[in-house]
């Protein structure tokens, strides 16, 4: 599938959208690229859609990903300071 720009009230959209197969379902859902050049959205696209064959092969653990979303934003929240090997630390706002 290739990505296109739809109309949006009436005109159309500046920002390119695509269409991504989830082969459990067999069917496509639309998603915003949220890019205005046509092959950056390309390549977002092709990353998309082989996240999405991954997803649907048990190749990625997806409450794995979530658990460490929730683990940075607590983290970010709270301000908290993480060392790196050597002299370095970030600090998370």
């Amino acid at each position: 599938m290739d990505v296109f720009k739809p109309m949006v009230k009436g005109k159309r959209s500046t920002r390119w959208y695509g269409k991504v197969f989830n082969p459990v379902t067999k069917k496509y859902r639309k998603v915003a690229l949220g890019v205005t050049d046509k092959q950056v959205a390309r390549k977002l696209l092709k990353e998309a859609q082989e996240r999405e064959e991954k997803l649907a092969n048990g190749m990625i653990d997806t409450l794995s990903e979530q658990s460490l979303q929730v683990i940075l934003s607590v983290t970010a929240s709270e301000g908290t300071t993480f060392s790196a090997r050597g002299s370095h630390s970030v600090t998370l706002r």
